[in-house]
Formats: C-alpha cells, sequence, structure tokens
C-alpha cells in the first residue's frame, strides 16, 4: 500500500465508532442486534431533545429536516460523556433516524 492509504486506512480504523466494530465472536446476526440493543440503550438512559428540553437544538433539527425535505426530524438524544462527539447509530428498520450528541458538544457549541 502507498503511505498516504496506510495512513487514510490508519486514520478511518481510529475514527471508526466503537459500535461500527463487529465483535470476533458475533454471528452474522448479532450485528444488527448489538444496535437495537444500543438504540434502546440510548432511549432508555439520555436525554431526548425536545421542545421542552432543548428548544434550540430541536429547532436547528426541525429547520434541517424542513430543508432536506425529510418527513420528520431524527430522534435526538443528548448521552452525558464530556468528549465532544456526535454519532448516529445505523438503524435500518424503517424507524426515525437517531442522532446523539455528547453533552461535551452541546456545552462546547453554546459557549459561542
Amino acid at each position: 500500500m502507498m503511505p498516504l492509504v496506510q495512513s487514510f486506512a490508519k486514520l478511518c480504523v481510529a475514527v471508526r465508532y466503537s459500535g461500527d466494530r463487529p465483535r470476533a465472536h458475533a454471528r452474522s446476526t448479532s450485528a444488527s442486534t448489538s444496535v437495537i440493543d444500543q438504540v434502546a440503550q440510548i432511549r432508555s438512559t439520555a436525554l431526548q431533545v425536545t421542545s421542552r428540553t432543548v428548544p434550540l437544538i430541536h429547532r436547528a433539527c426541525e429547520r434541517v429536516a424542513e430543508r432536506l425535505l425529510l418527513q420528520e426530524a431524527a430522534e435526538v438524544y443528548v448521552v452525558a460523556e464530556p468528549t465532544p462527539n456526535a454519532f448516529a447509530p445505523a438503524w435500518a428498520s424503517g424507524d426515525r433516524p437517531i442522532v446523539v450528541l455528547h453533552s461535551g458538544l452541546v456545552q462546547m457549541l453554546s459557549a459561542t
């Protein structure tokens, strides 16, 4: 491999969300099960963004959905994690997409 390609491959591995990595002992159906479990955990432990809980983020999500001509906005959650980051777990069941924001990102963006 050329050095640039190797560097890019290493970067991709370094930034990949841990939920995306298949487990060594996992069967072919367990990848979708782990995403389902992850989504269930997020829904049960994180703060869901609504017009009452985090109105500024909720309005921003509504505007994005409108501009992208989506039927409805994604479900957005905030998890208690100080590292500024966000992710969207893969979800192919036909449900609304889910976006997870770390509280560190929300705090960092609120400071500006």
